[in-house]
């Protein structure tokens, strides 16, 4: 009997039970910033814990075919009206980082921004990145680093849930790193992430099998 504890969506469902966007509409600037320059041929991703869907909405606008995982049903469906409001279509999987079981070298390219799973659940969930991408496919990451911690400009309230750049070259250390640093910027992405932040931000390639 697996032992592994799971997330709530009550919490999250309450979370985006709002008209507005909590993250906005408009996508991450380090996705922005890469795409504009690195992902001008259609590809397959898929966005982890993606909530209400900004970064997907825009990938799927761009010409990619998207899929939205997400533990909250409501955030899903707040995608999908975002989505069907700029003419694209997102597919969404309401799916616990817990549980979710990736379809094998399924896909191009991998997404996480702001992705902070509990700690418990994050070796799992970046076992799926390996699992889905296809050689050569690529990981896209920004999320908060432990530095983050009391800020106060969004983010969880603990180091534990953050990522560091180490812990990602430990997971992905024979792969290619086209971008991957730690830094302090301003973010502003939705009333719950404004501000000066620690951030890790990570962009690099699956070895060519």
């Amino acid at each position: 009997m697996s032992t592994t504890r799971k997330e709530h969506p009550s919490q999250w469902d309450e979370r985006f039970s709002v008209p507005e966007y909590v993250y906005g509409e408009a996508p991450n600037d380090f996705i922005r910033e890469i795409a504009s320059s690195h992902l001008n041929e259609p590809m397959e991703v898929v966005c982890l814990c993606e909530g209400e869907g900004r970064n997907a909405v825009w990938l799927a606008e761009l010409g990619h075919q998207v899929t939205n995982v997400d533990l909250s049903g409501v955030a899903l469906e707040k995608c999908k009206a975002l989505a069907a409001k700029r003419g694209v279509e997102v597919h969404t999987i309401q799916s616990d980082m817990a549980d979710f079981h990736a379809e094998p070298e399924s896909a191009d390219l991998i997404v996480l921004v702001f992705a902070h799973t509990p700690p418990h659940i994050r070796p799992h969930m970046l076992a799926q990145v390996e699992k889905a991408l296809r050689p050569g496919g690529r990981v896209l990451l920004e999320c908060y680093s432990p530095d983050q911690v009391g800020r106060g400009t969004g983010g969880p309230p603990v180091a534990e849930m953050m990522f560091t750049l180490e812990e990602l070259r430990g997971i992905f250390g024979d792969w290619q790193e086209h971008h991957a640093e730690e830094i302090i910027r301003e973010v502003h992405e939705g009333h719950l992430h404004t501000g000066e932040a620690a951030v890790v931000q990570f962009y690099a390639s699956k070895p060519q099998q």
